[in-house]
């Protein structure tokens, strides 16, 4: 039930990034440290999105991708 309910929220333009529960709870630096790397990774300089516009974006990066560089 989990990855159908992950999939479908994944066609919603949803981003997942999963961690194992020892790296949470015992590698907490190192969680943080990636997380903040994917939110750098992307962030669109300049740009405020809401939620649904996130969305709308994360299932459409490649016709955007030229427009915002």
């Amino acid at each position: 039930h989990d990855k159908k309910r992950q999939y479908w929220l994944e066609g919603c333009g949803i981003d997942f990034i999963r961690f194992e529960a020892f790296a949470i709870f015992n590698q907490m630096d190192s969680v943080l440290k990636d997380l903040r790397n994917y939110v750098d990774a992307n962030l669109i300089p300049g740009i405020t999105l809401t939620q649904l516009e996130r969305g709308v974006y994360n299932r459409n990066k490649c016709l955007f991708k030229d427009l915002l560089l």
